[in-house]
This record gives C-alpha cells, structure tokens and sequence, in this order.
C-alpha cells in the first residue's frame, strides 16, 4: 500500500467530522476506501509510528489549505514548489522542471540550469559547482579589473580588458571591451592596417600610411660626384628605416649671402619631395670668390627630419621660398 493511499484511508476515517475549507482535486478524485476495516484502522495497522490522526475538526482551516492538502497533493505526484520556478523542493518528477532539486524555495530566479541575472547578487544555477559562491559568474569580478560582466566586462578572464582600456602591446587582445571591433583586432595597436610590415607595437607611427612607419632622421652616407654639366649628390635611403615613402629635400644658397650669422633664410628650395635619394645639381657656377651650399634633410608623414642643426632648420623656414 503506497503513502499517498495511507494518507487517503487516514482522511476517509474522520472525513465526517471535517469542517475545513473543501479539499482539494486530488484528494477528491481518490478512490473510495475500501470495504472492511475502517481508513484509520487500516492506516494504524500498517503505519502505527507515522500518524498522529488529529481529528480534522481540531485543526485550523489554514493548516489544511496550506499544508495538509499541498502535502497530501505532494504524495499524490504533486510538486511543492514554493517560488513557482518549477522546480520542488524534496524534488519531484511532477515538478514542471523535473525531479531535479531546487537549491533556494525563496529566490524563483533560482533553479537547476537557471540563467545568470544581472543586479541579483545571486548565483542563479543551482547546477553551478561554486554554487551559492559568485565566482565564474556574471556578478563576479574574477580577473580583478573592478568591472564585472554584469557591469560591461567582456573578458572577465584577462585584467586588462574591460570597457575603456587602453591598448596593450603584445597581448593580442583587443583592450577595449567599448571598441565597436571587439573582439576583434582590427585598427588596434596589435595589427598592421595598412600592410608595410609594420604595426603600433611595433613602431609604426602612422598605421594608416603605406609608405612610412618612422619619423626620419638626419641624412647621412652624403656623396658627390661629377657629372657632365654639373654635380651629383648621393645619399643613404632610409625606405628600409622609415618607410618606402620617404621623400627629401634640398635647400641650397650662396655662402657669402649667409652674412656673419649665418642665416639660411637667404637661400631657396633646390627640390621639394624628391622622391629617390640622389640630386644632380646641373646649372652655373657660382661667380669667383663665391660658393654653392646644399643642405638635405628627409621628411613623410611620421614627420620631418633636419637639414643638420636646429639654427639651420629655424632660418631655412625663413626663407622666401622654402621647402614644404
């Protein structure tokens, strides 16, 4: 004989002195005792230590509707489920999620294989290992970076991501959990955007330019040679030091109009943005007691090199036609 047929004998033997509120469906719909000795009879026969049998006239109407009769429904195949997740507690298969168990009847956000909520403060999986414990949750900050997932952290794994973050050299991590790529690396310091070998870890001062990747130095390796009309000056390159678009510049002058100061603002752009590292100077000779200047300096988009000092660069600029 099963508990839930116990429980029924035992309420048929008193049933009518019962003046509660009506039971309810389930026990309504149980069959009838059946013939011979009485419910109660039967139920201290088989049961003697697990009944008290109150006569039910003597208990309160709450007690049966709120205990009684979910009990009684609970050993019929019922689920008590105090928050209404679906899940009881003792578990039971007639429990809409189950018979797995629920681990907080206060908290309906919590229950086996519950999704993690947000502002909770709870561990919502009942399955979870750490379980009541936050950590490896989205309420959790478990790489120490003061941002939480629930809080925008979109790799709570690695301390230097999280919304906002600067980028960090040699990572590989997009940072920067704001960046509309992430997790991606485009256009982060880590990539090479414009494909000159090069990234912003790397040095690169200009990501974006093909043809540079550092601001130039002063020219050096300087040469001249002889030409038929005139004088060839060769220099070192720097496409391998600062990048392949690299361009140079000549400014040149007479020595005596550089006066007692030494001011090149009297001199002139020879050539502007040369684009090769060598210049033919072919064009007269400079009137007896008199000589020519050149003066060189490479420049791109990282920046500007220098014609060898900073006297010479500031008076240069004065000059009525300057190199750009």
């Amino acid at each position: 004989m099963n508990r839930a047929f116990l429980v029924l004998l035992a309420f048929g033997a008193a049933a009518s002195t019962f003046v509660g509120t009506e039971p309810s469906p389930a026990v309504r719909a149980a069959p009838p005792a059946p013939a011979g000795p009485s419910g109660e009879a039967v139920a201290r026969q088989v049961c003697t230590s697990c009944h008290a049998f109150p006569p039910p006239d003597i208990l309160p109407r709450s007690k049966w509707s709120a205990k009684i009769f979910e009990m009684t429904g609970l050993a019929l195949g019922g689920c008590l489920d105090a928050d209404g997740d679906g899940f009881g507690d003792p578990p039971e298969a007639g429990c809409a999620g189950g018979a797995s168990p629920d681990c907080d009847e206060f908290h309906p956000a919590v229950y086996p294989g519950a999704p993690q909520a947000c502002g909770d403060g709870l561990n919502n999986d009942c399955s979870d290992a750490s379980w009541p414990g936050l950590a490896g949750t989205n309420e959790g900050d478990d790489d120490g970076d003061s941002y939480i997932e629930c809080a925008g952290d979109c790799n709570d794994a690695a301390s230097t991501v999280f919304p906002g973050a600067f980028q960090v050299c040699f990572d590989a991590l997009n940072n920067d959990c704001l960046d509309a790529g992430w997790p991606g690396l485009a256009g982060t310091n880590e990539v090479d955007d414009d494909g000159d070998s090069y990234s912003e870890c790397a040095g690169d001062c200009n990501d974006m330019a093909t043809g540079a990747f550092a601001a130039p130095s002063a020219v050096i390796g300087l040469d001249a040679v002889v030409v038929p009309g005139g004088v060839r000056f060769i220099w070192t390159s720097q496409a391998a030091s600062a990048g392949p678009g690299t361009v140079y510049d000549v400014f040149s002058g007479s020595i005596l109009g550089l006066g007692p100061t030494r001011d090149f603002s009297s001199g002139s752009c020879a050539l502007n943005d040369n684009p090769v590292s060598s210049f033919d100077y072919i064009g007269p000779s400079p009137p007896p007691g008199d000589a020519l200047y050149f003066m060189f300096r490479a420049q791109n988009v990282c920046g500007t090199g220098t014609y060898g000092d900073g006297h010479r660069d500031a008076t240069s600029a004065l000059s009525a036609s300057p190199c750009l």
